[in-house]
C-alpha cells in the first residue's frame, strides 16, 4: 500500500505515470491503498490504544477497591507478582496484548504496530538515491 501511494517508479513498475496522470486503474489502487493504511496503520493502533487505556482505568478502579485492600496496590503502584497472577489468569480477549508486559507497559503494543511500520516510511516516501532518503532510512 505505501508502495503505490509513495509511487516510486524504482519499486513500483505497474503504474508508470502514476499521481502525474492517473488512469482508472491507479485511481482504484491508490483509493484502496490509502483505506488500507488508514484502517490498518493508524485505526488498528489507535483503536488498541483507547481499548487498553479502557481497560487500565477499570483495572485501576478494581486493583485500588475497597474490597481488595492493599493485595493488589502497594502504595502508588500495582505489586508485580499480582499483576502476572492476575494476566495469567484474565480470559478477555485483550489479554494476549498485555499478558507478558508489566502493567507500567499496557500501552506498549500499539506503539510496537506504529515502530514497524515507520522504517519503511522514508524508503518509499523519500526521493530515490538521495542523501534525505538515506538519511531518513538511518534514523
Amino acid at each position: 500500500a505505501l508502495m503505490i501511494v509513495g509511487c516510486r517508479p524504482y519499486y513500483q513498475c505497474e503504474f508508470e505515470r502514476c499521481w502525474d496522470s492517473p488512469d482508472q486503474k491507479f485511481s482504484l489502487a491508490a483509493f484502496l491503498s490509502i483505506t488500507v493504511l488508514a484502517l490498518f496503520g493508524l485505526g488498528y493502533p489507535l483503536t488498541l490504544f483507547f481499548l487498553l487505556r479502557y481497560r487500565k482505568s477499570t483495572l485501576e478502579t478494581t486493583f485500588r477497591s475497597e474490597e481488595y485492600g492493599d493485595k493488589y496496590v502497594v502504595g502508588d503502584l500495582v505489586r508485580r507478582e499480582e499483576w502476572h497472577r492476575f494476566a495469567k489468569t484474565d480470559a478477555s480477549a485483550l489479554a494476549g496484548q498485555y499478558r507478558d508486559l508489566d502493567y507500567k507497559w499496557l500501552y506498549y503494543p500499539p506503539l510496537m504496530v506504529l515502530l514497524k511500520v515507520l522504517p519503511l516510511l522514508p524508503a518509499v516516501l523519500m526521493e530515490p538515491r538521495t542523501f534525505d532518503q538515506r538519511l531518513g532510512c538511518a534514523v
